[in-house]
């Protein structure tokens, strides 16, 4: 809940996903100090999910049940698919957003391929879709 207000507040959030890159990275880098830290929040909370299944999961006593096997798999892909979405912000995005900063147009091409290719694998597919699939089952 923190991480989210945090990123409703300083990025936008979810709206600037969908913003230009240029946009995007330049918000991200300019209110990094905020924005980082609540990304580091939203890949430890994946974390931490995965955790916290497993020890539900074996605490009471589930082995025998089918159903508690599936449940406890699907959160624990969900944590993972979470982090996973989550956490190319503090690090690639991060950077990408650093040199945007000073960037010539050929340049800008070479980061927007890299921003596209991760931003709708890592994010898009992984982060959203996988993630919203697991946490629904």
């Amino acid at each position: 809940l923190t991480a989210g207000l945090i990123l409703i507040i300083a990025f936008d959030f979810p709206d600037i996903l969908r913003a230009p890159m240029e946009t995007t990275l330049e918000l991200f880098h300019r209110n990094r100090q905020w924005t980082v830290p609540a990304y580091y929040l939203f890949t430890l909370t994946g974390i931490t999910t995965m955790g916290v299944v497993l020890l539900l999961y074996r605490s009471l006593d589930f082995q025998q049940s089918t159903t508690a096997f599936l449940a406890m798999v699907s959160g624990v892909l969900f944590g993972l698919t979470s982090s996973l979405g989550f956490v190319r912000w503090p690090f690639l995005m991060d950077h990408l957003a650093t040199l945007t900063a000073d960037a010539g147009p050929e340049r800008l091409e070479d980061i927007r391929l890299v921003y596209d290719a991760f931003h709708l694998y890592a994010g898009v597919s992984v982060g959203e879709n996988f993630a919203f699939w697991f946490e629904a089952a």
